[in-house]
C-alpha cells in the first residue's frame, strides 16, 4: 500500500502535470495548437521526476497519467488544427483530460448519456472483472515463491503471460462495467487478447484505445496506407520513444531507452522487408493472371486449329492458374 509519504509525491507530479495541461488548452483553442502541444509534452514527459527515484511505484503511476495526458494533448491539437473538434470549448477540452474511462485518449471517441447506460451488463462484467483480478493477482504473489517455476524457464514464462493477460483483461471488464453504468460509450480497452491467433492479433486487441491513437496520430499523418513502411516505422519509433522514456525515468536507466529506440528501428526493418516481399508477390500474381487471361483468348484459338490436344491441355492449366491468383491478395493503398 502507498504511504502518506508516497500520496504526497504523486499528488505533486499529478498537479503540476494537470496544471499544464489545462494552461496549454486555452493557448491550443488560440490557435497556437502544434506549438503549444510540443511544449506541453515536453513538461508532462518531466513530471514524473518530481518524484523521488527511490519510490519506484509512485514514479510508474505517475509516468502512466502523464503519459495518458501526452495523448490527449496532441490527439487534441490535431483534431483542433485540422478543424475536426468542431467548435472548441474550454470545458470539453477539460472533460477530456479527466482520466476516466481510462486510456480514451483519442478526442470525441467517447460519449456520454444516459441511454447508454447497461447496469445488469455492467454488473456481470464489474463481478467477473473483480473475479478475475483476484485470481490473477493471487497466482502472480504464488508465482514468486514456486521452485518449480524458478527452476524451470519455459513454465515460468507461460504461467505468467497468462496470469498477466487474465488480470489485464479482468481489469479492463472492471473498468468497462463502470464506464456502462455511468452512461460513457466506449469501445473495450481490451478485446479477448486470449483467443488471439498471432502476435499481431495479439497486440491489435491489447489496449484498442491507444491503438486507436497511434492510427490517427502516428500512422496517419505520414502518409497512412499511400506510404506504409514510412507510417509504420514512424509509428514504432513514436511508441518507443513514450514507452522507453517512461521506463527509462522509472527504473533510472537510459539503457531501457536505447533499446526500445533500437528495437522499434530492427521492428520496423523487418516490417519493410515484409511489406516488399508482399507486393512482389502481388505483382507478380496480377501480371501472371494477366498473361493466362491474354493467352486463353488469342492464342488458344489459333492453337486449336493447329493441335487441338495441345490446345486443350494450355487452355486448363491456365484457368487453373488463374483460378489460383484470382484468390484476394495483399492490398496496398
Amino acid at each position: 500500500m502507498l504511504s502518506m509519504n508516497d500520496m504526497a509525491y504523486l499528488g505533486l507530479a499529478l498537479c503540476a502535470a494537470y496544471t499544464a495541461a489545462l494552461l496549454a488548452g486555452p493557448w491550443m483553442i488560440g490557435g497556437r495548437s502544434y506549438t503549444v502541444a510540443a511544449l506541453c509534452v515536453i513538461l508532462l514527459m518531466c513530471c514524473p521526476f518530481l518524484v523521488q527515484a527511490k519510490l519506484v511505484i509512485v514514479r510508474a503511476l505517475a509516468a502512466f497519467f502523464c503519459t495518458e495526458l501526452c495523448f490527449k494533448i496532441s490527439d487534441y491539437a490535431r483534431q483542433h488544427r485540422h478543424a475536426v473538434a468542431g467548435e472548441a470549448r474550454f470545458l470539453d477540452f477539460c472533460r477530456f483530460l479527466i482520466p476516466f474511462p481510462p486510456l480514451a485518449v483519442v478526442f470525441g471517441s467517447v460519449e456520454r448519456s444516459p441511454q447508454h447506460a447497461r447496469p445488469r451488463r455492467a454488473m456481470k462484467l464489474i463481478l467477473i472483472g473483480i473475479l478475475g483480478t483476484t485470481i490473477g493477482l493471487t497466482g502472480f504473489y504464488q508465482a514468486g515463491g514456486s521452485s518449480l517455476l524458478r527452476d524451470h524457464f519455459a513454465i515460468d514464462h507461460v504461467t505468467k503471460v497468462l496470469l498477466f493477460v487474465t488480470t489485464i483483461e479482468s481489469l479492463a471488464a472492471t473498468f468497462f462495467g463502470l464506464e456502462l453504468v455511468c452512461g460513457f460509450s466506449a469501445s473495450r480497452p481490451m478485446r479477448f487478447m486470449i483467443v488471439s491467433r498471432t502476435v499481431a492479433e495479439f497486440w491489435w486487441q491489447y489496449n484498442v484505445r491507444v491503438n486507436q491513437w497511434f492510427y490517427l496520430n502516428a500512422f496517419e499523418p505520414i502518409g497512412g496506407r499511400r506510404f506504409v513502411v514510412r507510417g509504420v516505422f514512424w509509428t514504432f519509433f513514436v511508441s518507443a520513444v513514450l514507452h522507453g522514456w517512461m521506463f527509462a525515468i522509472t527504473h533510472r536507466r537510459l539503457s531501457v531507452l536505447l533499446f526500445h529506440v533500437t528495437g522499434s528501428g530492427c521492428a520496423s526493418f523487418t516490417v519493410d522487408r515484409t511489406i516488399r516481399e508482399a507486393r512482389r508477390i502481388d505483382q507478380q500474381a496480377r501480371g501472371a493472371c494477366i498473361d493466362g487471361r491474354l493467352a486463353d483468348r488469342y492464342l488458344h484459338p489459333l492453337l486449336s486449329r493447329l493441335q487441338p490436344s495441345l490446345s486443350v491441355l494450355l487452355h486448363q492449366r491456365t484457368v487453373a492458374a488463374i483460378n489460383l491468383f484470382d484468390e484476394p491478395t495483399i492490398q496496398f493503398g
